[in-house]
């Protein structure tokens, strides 16, 4: 059979960002020896030659562009449902009595709590694009698969550095190790440690325009018949179609799945949060980006940035990499059926272009990338991928670029 076209469009790119000195994201406290209060960065030594490596977690991006888009885009949170459990029942969190005996018995019920979200992705647009889990008995779990999908932003091979940084605190060690304080005991104070990165580090998005805005509802199903009768009658479905064993599957109206898409690529390009900002303030932000609308979720753009050893211009683009690999995705391949054009929308392989320039491929042309000169000349002595690739002036003309496609496929009515 051959391949189908405008089946799944997703925008998906790589970004380039920096960690300066900042342990935005750490993993615990680590005690070693007489030494306790010590955190730790997330850090691990790669098997590839990168040698130690630290990264910031993919929940720890998710919650800085949700916490962004609540701030500056108005989203309202979903609200939060906290569920203790005691053996086989459940119990209110606010029940469960503190201090505990020890350590054991907190962390025992700490496991046991859980929290989720109300899961209405009619009301709630973070519902929607990030997904949700509500465990019920009687109904049958929803499970919502996130329509936006990032991974962790690791430092790039040999490009991260962590050092430990000690200060003051107002905890104190007894001689002799940990133990609790006894009368005539003498204690000493001690360092607070804290490992703090440095360097820059890449992650991968991918945003699925098939399923931004669009619910199944039924035995199964993502919503319940209650939020389905609500939005109905409020007037914000589109469309529906039959879906499973007397379900449905129903659309948003267009306006709103496209301001939903709108608002999480555009706060994408001004991510800021993490931990410990009071003492180590960094600006996460996107400082590069490689991105596209391609037709299937792969991500086929993750290998794009190595690090430069320039400290002012700390990446270069993967040229060899990101020429062969646009070659290969760009040609029609042969399994390929049908048309590269479909109710106005035009497609290079399996890239979409743009509906105004015609362009697939756009790279932010910006100072973070050193080898950025040798990348537009290129390019634009290639004859294939000067038809493809477009140089923006920054990461938000880049997302605006794929906002702009992802617009026209929607109102082409792809997917539909």
């Amino acid at each position: 059979m051959p391949r189908k076209l405008f089946v799944h469009p997703f925008v998906t790119g790589a970004i380039a960002a920096y960690v300066n000195a900042s342990p935005i994201n750490t993993q615990g406290q680590k005690r070693e020896g007489l030494r306790e209060n010590i955190v730790e960065t997330k850090k691990f030594v790669a098997k590839d030659g990168g040698g130690l490596s630290f990264y910031v977690s993919g929940p720890c991006i998710r919650r800085m562009l949700r916490e962004t888009l609540y701030e500056y885009y108005d989203w309202e949170r979903s609200p939060v449902t906290v569920v203790a459990k005691e053996g086989q029942k459940q119990i209110a969190p606010e029940a469960v009595e503190f201090p505990l005996e020890d350590e054991d018995d907190e962390t025992k019920v700490m496991a046991a709590i859980t929290a989720h979200t109300e899961g209405n992705p009619f009301i709630y647009a973070d519902d929607d694009l990030f997904g949700y889990f509500i465990p019920q008995k009687k109904e049958g779990a929803r499970l919502r698969r996130a329509p936006f999908r990032l991974n962790s932003a690791r430092s790039l091979p040999q490009a991260g550095v962590v050092f430990r940084e000690q200060r003051t605190m107002s905890g104190h060690l007894m001689d002799g190790g940990r133990g609790k304080r006894k009368s005539g005991e003498i204690f000493h104070p001690i360092l607070y440690e804290v490992e703090v990165p440095t360097g820059p580090v890449s992650f991968i998005f991918a945003l699925s325009l098939k399923n931004a805005g669009v619910f199944t509802c039924g035995k199964g199903g993502e919503v319940t018949e209650e939020m389905y009768k609500a939005a109905k009658a409020a007037g914000l479905i589109e469309k529906e179609t039959a879906w499973g064993v007397n379900g449905k599957q129903v659309w948003l109206t267009k306006e709103e799945r496209l301001q939903r898409i709108r608002d999480i690529l555009e706060a994408l390009s001004e991510l800021n949060g993490g931990a410990n900002q009071t003492r180590h303030l960094n600006d996460f932000r996107p400082r590069a980006i490689v991105a596209a609308v391609i037709d299937g979720g792969q991500a086929l753009l993750q290998d794009s940035f190595i690090p430069s050893g320039d400290p002012f211009k700390p990446v270069n683009i993967r040229l060899e990499f990101l020429v062969n690999r646009l070659k290969q995705y760009i040609k029609p391949f042969p399994c390929m059926g049908g048309s590269a054009h479909q109710n106005g929308v035009s497609m290079a392989g399996i890239f979409y272009r743009h509906p105004g320039n015609g362009k697939c491929v756009f790279i932010a042309d910006c100072d973070f990338i050193h080898n950025k000169d040798e990348v537009r000349k290129a390019v634009e002595s290639d004859p294939i991928l000067k038809e493809i690739v477009s140089f923006e002036e920054d990461v938000r003309e880049v997302l605006e670029r794929c906002c702009e496609i992802a617009t026209h496929l929607i109102e082409q009515n792809i997917p539909w």
